[in-house]
């Protein structure tokens, strides 16, 4: 009886094993079918997956409605390696999980509802699964059911043979023979390879792949492992120590929490058996594999990386890399699997995993705050694969902010325009409208910010991105509030009623953003309108919602602000208190140290001011570490020498304004260094040359000439040159703006000098004038006291004995008056009154 020989075909994850020959049995690998590809296609209202296949394939459905998945399984064929499971952001689709299993892969749909309708159909001509998902209650399910896969085209039955010709012919023996053999060489052959079966334990072997192949792994292992306890020198001993790792591997990978020591021990002893056997680069694969997973990362790149670099050709070398570069992502090393994912797309360029890892990389480099890293990798996938965007039209809102954080506004809105366009239902693209109004905003491009934020508002008007889009129409109707609004074209009434939108925007909602939002405009209007403690008031409510908060750093940011604009006001207007008091608020909010460089500089001149030294060089010294270049340096070196004037040192400060005239001679401020020049000289008795130095200043044509006068009248009075002085003193009364609301004490101290300066010159007229005057305007002066005495010693001088009289009678009765002054005023009376009496004797 002719007996047939045959082979039992092992699909193990992707290689065809066989207990026959090696070469007959990489023939029947390389004609299994293949599961190519798994991927979205396009449909009006359905989810539709497609299934690419190699040819034909039997596969079956398995729906598991309690657990809201669906189970394809394909005999016989081989999953390929580039197909992972993932999960999806669908309205009907949850998840993919696909089971690279031996002899029949599986792909798990995971449903969103437990009712979602169901069918699917396979093209015979393409080879191809279509599957639609639709949500409950769309149509009927069609019932799922194996649905076999077209057949192959019949071959031609062998022409009759005609009649008389086969009444000619003598009856054959139809028992089937082999050409060449007989049946007693036949018979022994048969015998012979009985034999060698038993030998090499090949029922055993039958019976342990049976249990393999039912995925009945602890079955599979005590049968695997009996055999190679029975045949370690079988023929099938090779296939055997790797199916029982592959047994222990898949065991471990149902478990709800795995361990693969066991499995890594078995893919291990396999590799040192059999090195040389067809299954070691899928064993060496796996050893990776259970690396990766079992968190030990440097060994599986390492191990990748080594078999990648010393066997190019290695079958699975794409699977080697997509692995790689998943597991760098995975351990957060996106630039490495970066490179990686190249590396698959240069030997797999429509390799749509490795398109979407690109992506998803893009991501992680945005989501972590690298703008740069990100942007670079969204442009080079956009220009490569620009029909991936129109799958993932989320692409370009990341890209549209990521140009917005860089001020490249005109991009921006060129994509997130692509966003709204192609998914305007997505949620992202209301968001989108209103970062293109903002954009304009920034651009005081305003007619068009309103535009864009009126389709914004009109969209969903409750949403929160509504009424961001109502409060930002209020921004500029605060900002810009006579733009030439068409009310046909624009619903005006936010921007018409700022305040009043406020107010009702922040009454309809009771989400912290949107108030958050109004509390930031408000203060926002009141900064616009230099109301900055009003505008301090309402940013320091934001401060509570804690720096998670995103409105949290932005309040920072505009207290920042408003200090700069506040310090700035009250230094402008000479004002010391008000800047140390703003400063101490500010310091009272946690919220960091000052930054801004000039902020800084009026805060240590403020202290200057009060003549608290040691803290103003401090934040002098803070002022020089901010200024490289040396911005305010010149100023500095001014606020330095009038410190050293006020402690008298004035050798230091000789030094600091000869620096100064020898750094910065053409600087505006070289009049306010000549005069800390001429003061030191005054204060070290060299009047000559404080004389020069001032006459030196008016020669610059100084905008207030004033005090220089003043001091040039101190110098030449200290010269004793009182002509000069006198005129010095008018001129320096004379250059002062009246309209300024505080005169300066060089000013009344000028009204004082000249009187006393006419006193001493003997011009007794023009001084009783003079200091009439003084006393008039400036009644609370020290000097006060002194000027009486001058006024009547001079109309003493001049013999008017009426009016010395009546000024020494109003010395004498002042209240406000000196005690010694008083004292001596009634005594000149009694002498008066006794010269008096006398002459009347006489």
């Amino acid at each position: 009886m002719a007996r047939f020989y045959f082979y039992i075909f092992l699909i193990l994850a992707g290689l065809a094993m066989s207990p026959g020959a090696g070469d007959a049995a990489s023939e029947n690998e390389d004609a299994a079918p293949r599961v190519e590809r798994i991927r979205l296609g396009p449909h009006p209202s359905a989810t539709r997956l497609l299934i690419d296949l190699s040819g034909p394939v039997d596969y079956q459905v398995k729906t598991d409605p309690a657990n809201k998945t669906v189970t394809l399984t394909f005999p016989g064929a081989v999953l390929d390696a580039s197909i992972r499971s993932r999960s999806y952001q669908d309205k009907n689709l949850a998840s993919l999980r696909v089971e690279p299993s031996s002899g029949a892969p599986r792909v798990t749909l995971g449903l969103q509802a437990q009712d979602t309708v169901f069918s699917h159909f396979i093209d015979g001509k393409t080879f191809q699964v279509v599957i639609d998902l639709k949500p409950p209650g769309a149509e009927p399910a069609v019932k799922p059911a194996p649905v076999a896969a077209p057949k192959p085209a019949p071959v031609a039955a062998p022409k009759p043979v005609p009649a008389k010709a086969a009444d000619k012919r003598e009856p054959r023996n139809r028992k089937a023979r082999i050409a060449g053999l007989s049946e007693e060489q036949l018979s022994g052959i048969n015998k012979k390879d009985d034999d060698e079966k038993t030998r090499h334990g090949h029922t055993d072997y039958l019976k342990a792949l049976k249990k393999y192949q039912a995925h009945d792994y602890p079955g599979a292992i005590e049968r695997l492992e009996a055999f190679w306890e029975k045949h370690p020198k079988s023929k099938y001993a090779p296939e055997v120590l790797y199916l029982i790792a592959e047994s222990r591997y898949q065991a471990a990978h149902l478990e709800a929490n795995p361990v693969y020591d066991r499995a890594l021990d078995a893919y291990k002893f396999a590799l040192r058996q059999f090195p040389g056997s067809r299954f070691a680069r899928h064993a060496q694969y796996k050893i990776a594999q259970i690396y990766n997973e079992i968190g030990y990362t440097i060994e599986a790149k390492a191990l990748y990386e080594e078999v990648l670099r010393k066997n190019a050709a290695d079958p699975y070398n794409q699977a080697r890399q997509i692995d790689l570069a998943s597991m760098l992502m995975s351990k957060g090393k996106y630039v490495e699997a970066y490179d990686a994912y190249q590396d698959v797309l240069k030997n797999a360029p429509k390799n749509i995993a490795a398109r979407e890892a690109i992506f998803t990389i893009a991501r992680h480099h945005y989501d972590e705050g690298n703008f740069p890293r990100a942007l670079k990798i969204y442009e080079e996938g956009a220009r490569r694969w620009p029909s991936q965007l129109n799958e993932q039209p989320e692409i370009h809102f990341y890209m549209g902010e990521i140009y917005f954080s860089n001020a490249n506004y005109p991009k921006a809105r060129s994509a997130l325009y692509q966003l709204v366009n192609l998914a305007p239902e997505d949620p992202r693209a209301h968001r989108a409208l209103n970062i293109i109004g903002d954009s304009y905003l920034i651009e005081k491009q305003d007619m068009k910010a309103l535009s864009v934020f009126d389709e914004s508002a009109r969209r969903k008007t409750q949403s929160s991105e509504g009424r961001y889009a109502l409060i930002r129409m209020a921004d500029i109707g605060v900002r810009s509030p006579n733009l030439p609004v068409k009310d046909h074209l624009v619903d005006a009434t936010a921007y018409r009623n700022p305040f009043k939108t406020y107010q009702q925007v922040a009454g309809q909602t009771e989400d912290l953003g949107t108030l958050a939002e109004i509390t930031l405009s408000r203060g926002n209007s009141f900064l616009e309108q230099q109301s900055y403690l009003k505008a301090l008031e309402e940013f320091k409510k934001l401060l509570p919602l804690g720096p998670d908060s995103e409105h949290y750093p932005r309040a920072r940011e505009r207290i920042r602000e408003t200090l700069k604009l506040l310090v700035d006001k009250y230094s402008n207007q000479g004002g010391a208190l008000p800047v140390l008091y703003s400063y101490s608020d500010f310091m009272g909010l946690s919220l960091g140290e000052v930054k801004d460089r000039k902020t800084l500089l009026q805060i240590g001149e403020a202290y200057q001011a009060i003549g608290l030294y040691p803290e103003a060089l401090n934040f002098y010294e803070r002022v020089k570490l901010k200024d490289p270049k040396g911005v305010f340096s010149d100023r500095i070196l001014i606020n330095l020498g009038e410190i050293h004037l006020e402690r008298k040192d004035y050798k230091e400060v000789e030094a600091v304004a000869r620096a100064f005239l020898k750094q910065y001679p053409a600087s505006p401020r070289a009049p306010e260094a000549l005069k800390i020049l001429g003061k030191a000289y005054w204060g070290q008795k060299r009047l000559r040359e404080a004389v020069d130095t001032f006459e030196s200043i008016l020669k610059r044509r100084v905008k207030d000439p004033s005090e220089v006068h003043f001091l040039l009248a101190e110098a030449h009075s200290a010269l004793g040159q009182l002509d000069k002085a006198a005129l010095q003193y008018k001129k320096a009364i004379g250059a002062f703006d009246p309209d300024v609301r505080t005169i300066p004490a060089y000013i009344r101290d000028s009204y004082y000098q000249l009187g006393s300066t006419y006193h001493r010159s003997g011009q007794y007229s023009e001084a009783v004038k003079a200091l009439d005057q003084a006393r008039k305007l400036f009644p609370e002066h020290s000097q006060k006291p002194w000027a009486d005495y001058l006024i009547a010693d001079s109309h003493e001088k001049q013999k008017n004995t009426r009016s010395l009289t009546r000024e020494l009678k109003r010395m004498a009765d002042s209240e406000e008056g000196d005690d010694l002054m008083r004292q001596a005023a009634e005594n000149k009376l009694k002498v008066l009154d006794w010269e008096k009496n006398i002459k009347t004797r006489l």
